[in-house]
């Protein structure tokens, strides 16, 4: 894609402080992970303090020109790409860790530009962590809070978006503030998972735990998604031994993890299996998180230059059946043909404070939810395995909406207006009329119904 002039770059450079780029310099923003659309930006601003967020959103909605929030660039079907704006946000930040609470509670706050791997630095001399976290540290804090958020720590911990105090944003409207449960709720409920359409997001107030270094892991081999799906609902009923569970169908092979946190070496080697089932590997690990996130790269680097239509959902322990049976028979039956790369199963504790409207595990009943990501690779130049992996996750969306689910609103959905009424019921209105009121302009697309 070619650069071309941009008649706003000169503007923005004299009405903002922070280092405007035009479409000369904006190549690296033109595609996102999904490497499946591409779009060259009329200017990107790095990096804005408060008062040029306000100065560009009052620029842009003046001239009509259209704005999205990209921090890692981690989107796979275009949510951090436009022709209008780009507000990149990714860049040096700090965390502050603030007196522990009488109740034993530590929140530190984070700026939303920082990725995860900084934040765990920082955290670390102060023998903290974030409770929960993503496989890959890579993503920026304010992306991977716009989409909720889970990991292998979701069976103890749930969502990320659960362990956020207050979020201080600069809404569409060119409003800043601060928003929690009792200040801006209806704001701060819609932000949570709410995929950038609510604004820029400054800062963060999140929980912490006591950092414990060691892990214990043990694996469990299986025969099928139906198996692995037993361990994970297996795995959610015990509340005391086990600090992390992942199931993963990759390369042919099913396999579980269960994991707990140590604080020392000699505590680790001690822990015993969690599961009452054949132990396939047992090991432990310093910093687990770090390691996982650099497999994960490694992983991911193996498809480089891939089409990436990732897709997730979130059911409860039946629907969680139903649907791996169902998904067991597809790939016998290669609907995927060769693009299923890697199926991930997660359990994910619900949280009773949760606000979050879309964030998923808040649509169902009961203590937990489950969630499971279909990872789909296909080469740019294979437009027929496109098309046939599109329908077959058309078709899995499908069948968890229909069996009483969710999607996990990051990747390659199709969602339509009528799913999204059934999903989120009530909620859905109430969130739509909020959009409109405070971006009625429009500056801020990224509806949940183009994923």
């Amino acid at each position: 894609m070619s650069a071309r002039p941009s008649p706003i770059v000169p503007d923005l450079r004299r009405t903002l402080s922070a280092r405007v780029l035009g479409p000369d310099s904006s190549v690296s923003f033109t595609q996102d992970f999904g490497h499946r659309e591409s779009r060259l930006p009329a200017a990107v601003v790095c990096a804005p303090e408060v008062d040029d967020v306000q100065r560009l959103l009052d620029f842009a909605r003046a001239r009509g020109i259209p704005v999205v929030v990209r921090g890692s660039g981690h989107s796979c079907a275009g949510q951090s790409l436009t022709t209008g704006i780009v507000i990149a946000t990714h860049g040096l930040g700090q965390v502050v860790i603030p007196a522990e609470s009488a109740a034993g509670d530590r929140f530190v706050r984070i700026s939303a530009g920082l990725q995860w791997n900084e934040v765990e630095r920082q955290l670390a001399p102060a023998a903290r962590q974030i409770p929960i976290l993503a496989d890959h540290l890579g993503l920026s804090v304010g992306g991977t809070l716009s989409v909720g958020c889970y990991g292998a720590d979701s069976l103890r911990f749930g969502a990320l978006v659960h362990q956020i105090r207050r979020i201080r944003l600069t809404t569409p409207d060119g409003v800043t503030l601060w928003c929690s449960e009792g200040e801006h709720s209806e704001i701060f409920a819609a932000v949570l998972a709410g995929l950038g359409r609510f604004g820029v997001v400054h800062q963060v107030e999140i929980n912490t735990v006591p950092r414990r270094r060691w892990n214990a892991l043990h694996s469990y081999r299986a025969g099928s998604l139906r198996e692995l799906a037993g361990m994970a609902i297996e795995a959610a009923q015990d509340d005391s031994t086990i600090d992390l569970f992942k199931a993963l169908f990759a390369n042919g092979r099913y396999a579980a993890t269960c994991g707990s946190y140590h604080s020392s070496a000699m505590a680790a080697l001690q822990a015993p299996s969690p599961l009452p089932r054949k132990v396939h590997l047992r090991w432990i690990a310093p910093d687990y998180r770090r390691w996982r996130s650099a497999a994960v790269k490694l992983w991911v680097g193996r498809y480089a230059g891939m089409q990436n239509l990732w897709s997730d959902y979130l059911l409860d322990a039946n629907g969680l059946i139903r649907f791996c049976e169902y998904l067991d028979s597809s790939i016998k039956d290669r609907v995927f043909g060769d693009s299923l790369k890697a199926v991930y199963l997660l359990p994910v504790r619900h949280s009773t404070k949760s606000q979050a409207v879309l964030e998923g595990s808040t649509r169902l009943a009961g203590s937990m939810a489950y969630g499971i990501g279909l990872y789909t690779m296909v080469h740019p130049s294979d437009p027929v395995g496109y098309e046939r992996t599109r329908l077959a996750l058309r078709d899995m969306l499908t069948h968890a909406i229909e069996s009483g689910g969710a999607p996990y609103l990051y990747g390659h959905h199709e969602l339509t207006t009528e799913e999204c009424r059934s999903v989120y019921g009530a909620a859905w209105p109430r969130l739509e009329a909020l959009k409109k009121r405070l971006d009625p302009d429009g500056l801020f697309g990224n509806e949940i119904t183009r994923l």
